[in-house]
C-alpha cells in the first residue's frame, strides 16, 4: 500500500534531492544532524575519511567480525587507519572483498592471508607496507584484483602470481621491488592489466 502522505524534500544538493524525515531539519545545519543520526545508527563508517585508529577498532571490522560466518566484504578505504594488518582477519573465511586502500597501515603484507581462500579482491595500495610480497599469496587462486601499489615493498614478485587464471588487474607500481619480472606472469590472462613501473626493477 502506498502512503497518502507526500515525502518531505529536505537537504537539497546541487544535482539531486534527498528525502529525509522532517525532524532532521532543513538548511546547512541538517548535515550535522544527519551525521549525528548516522553515528547513532552505526552507519558513519560508510563515509570515507571519517575515521581513524586501527582496523580492529573500526566499527565496520567489528560488525564483520561479529558475523564472520556470513561477512563477505570489508570496505575500509581512506579511513586514516594505522597499525598492522591484524591476524583476526583470518576468522573472516567467507571474505571475498577486502579494501584497505589509502590508509597509513604499516608492517608487511601478511602471509596468513593465504587462509582467505575465497578472496577475489585485495586492495592494499597507498599505505606504508614494507617487506616482501609473500609467496603464500599463491593460495588465493580466485583473485581477480590485486593492488599493492604505492607502498615500500621490496624483493621480487612471487612467481605464484602467474597461476591466477582469473586475474584481471595487478598493481605493484611505486614500490622498491627488484629483480626481473617473472616469466610466469606471461601465463596471466591476456586481458589482465599489469601496471608495474618500479624504477629499480630490471626489465626481463
Amino acid at each position: 500500500l502506498e502512503s497518502s502522505e507526500p515525502a518531505v524534500p529536505l537537504c537539497r544538493f546541487p544535482d539531486e534531492q534527498r528525502v529525509l524525515p522532517p525532524e532532521i531539519g532543513t538548511g546547512p545545519e541538517c548535515i550535522t544532524r544527519i551525521m549525528t543520526c548516522l553515528r547513532a545508527l552505526g552507519l558513519l563508517s560508510l563515509i570515507g575519511g571519517a575515521a581513524a585508529g586501527t582496523i580492529l577498532e573500526h566499527a565496520s571490522f567489528q560488525t564483520c567480525y561479529a558475523s564472520a560466518a556470513t561477512c563477505t566484504s570489508l570496505y575500509l578505504r581512506d579511513r586514516q587507519l594505522t597499525g598492522l594488518i591484524p591476524t583476526e582477519l583470518t576468522s573472516l573465511t567467507r571474505l571475498s572483498y577486502l579494501d584497505l586502500h589509502r590508509n597509513q597501515l604499516s608492517g608487511t603484507v601478511p602471509s596468513f592471508m593465504a587462509v582467505l581462500t575465497n578472496l577475489k579482491y585485495l586492495e592494499l595500495g597507498i599505505n606504508n607496507l614494507t617487506g616482501g610480497i609473500p609467496t603464500e599469496i599463491g593460495a588465493l587462486s580466485r583473485m581477480t584484483v590485486i593492488s599493492l601499489g604505492t607502498n615500500r615493498l621490496t624483493g621480487t614478485l612471487p612467481t605464484e602470481i602467474g597461476s591466477f587464471t582469473n586475474l584481471g588487474t595487478l598493481y605493484f607500481d611505486t614500490n622498491q621491488l627488484s629483480g626481473t619480472i617473472p616469466t610466469e606472469l606471461a601465463q596471466l590472462p591476456s586481458s589482465c592489466n599489469v601496471n608495474g613501473r618500479n624504477r629499480s626493477r630490471k626489465q626481463p
